[in-house]
């Protein structure tokens, strides 16, 4: 994966066992992928509806369908970043993540 990039889904595993503090990257990554996904399929949506309404512009956007407070992607992305302003989850998924990759590195032992 390059250093500009987001994870792919496929690769959140490997990083949760390879680092210690591989949850929290992959919970942040998590998050960030849905909100882009909800993002570009809102742009997807427009593209879809621009050639047949070209000469009616107010109707490509119509029924509010990029609405960031409409698009569930968008939603889950921003509710699971905003878990991350309490400092009991933030131990927790730190706590965690160590647990977990301490458990993969012993088991490669």
């Amino acid at each position: 994966m390059p250093n500009n990039e987001l994870p792919k889904l496929s690769e959140l595993p490997g990083i949760i066992k390879s680092h210690p503090a591989g949850l929290f990257i992959a919970i942040i990554s998590l998050g960030l992928i849905l909100i882009y996904g909800g993002v570009f399929g809102c742009l997807l949506k427009i593209l879809i509806r621009l050639p047949f309404n070209i000469m009616t512009p107010d109707k490509i956007l119509a029924g509010d369908i990029c609405n960031p407070d409409k698009i569930f992607k968008v939603q889950a992305g921003e509710w699971l970043l905003n878990l991350f302003q309490h400092q009991w989850f933030v131990w927790m998924v730190l706590i965690g993540g160590l647990i977990i990759y301490l458990y993969f590195k012993s088991k490669k032992k």
